[in-house]
């Protein structure tokens, strides 16, 4: 009876190692099915960092244009503020001075007219020359041929030269003076279109 129980148990390990040796069998078999797969797995995962480090270093490249051309567009935009400004610059300059010029060359022109002593009015009329044959031609802005300014100066001149040579009266003289001085408010009025009348200015003669 003992020596069946000592079988029964024997046979019943065996069993057991049996099952447990299927099993290592199992599991190895299916181990060795992955391992199959783990190069075609390691391919894909190689594929997929490329591609990705290809993706990653494209958006890189597109993110830097985009960046170099953010900055040149900002670079122009600059540029040009920077040329409008001076523009504006150099205009307000060349209007104060033309505006200093046409104030001088009326005030020369008056004293002229009103002076009696005659070295007085040489003395004038050498100012007014410089101004006449200078500065004048550079700041007229008036447009040609219809150039009052100009006209009008140039009427002055003439006036005096008459009035040196006694053709000419100090009512004359006077009179091409005002008329000077009011083309030359007339021109400025009409180029900065200020809302002020005109001086209504007679033909030269």
């Amino acid at each position: 009876m003992e020596t069946e129980t000592n079988s029964d148990k024997t046979n019943r390990e065996l069993e057991k190692l049996s099952i447990e040796i299927e099993k290592l069998r199992a599991e190895t078999a299916n181990l060795k099915s992955i391992i199959r797969f783990v190069p075609v797995i390691t391919g894909i995962v190689a594929v997929l960092v490329f591609c990705f480090g290809i993706y990653q270093f494209y958006s890189q490249q597109r993110e830097n244009i985009n960046q170099q051309k953010i900055e040149a567009e900002n670079s122009q935009g600059n540029f040009e503020r920077n040329v409008q400004l001076s523009e504006k610059e150099f205009r307000r300059k060349f209007y104060e001075k033309q505006l200093d010029l046409y104030l001088d060359l009326s005030q020369t022109a008056a004293q002229i007219s009103t002076v009696e002593d005659k070295n007085k009015i040489q003395e004038k009329y050498q100012r007014f020359l410089e101004l006449y044959n200078g500065n004048l031609i550079i700041v007229n802005t008036d447009n040609l041929p219809d150039n009052r300014v100009q006209n009008a100066a140039d009427n002055f001149n003439n006036t005096i030269v008459k009035f040196k040579s006694n053709q000419a009266s100090k009512t004359d003289l006077e009179e091409s003076a005002k008329r000077l001085s009011a083309v030359l408010r007339n021109s400025l009025i009409g180029f900065w279109q200020i809302p002020i009348k005109e001086i209504q200015v007679s033909e030269n003669k």
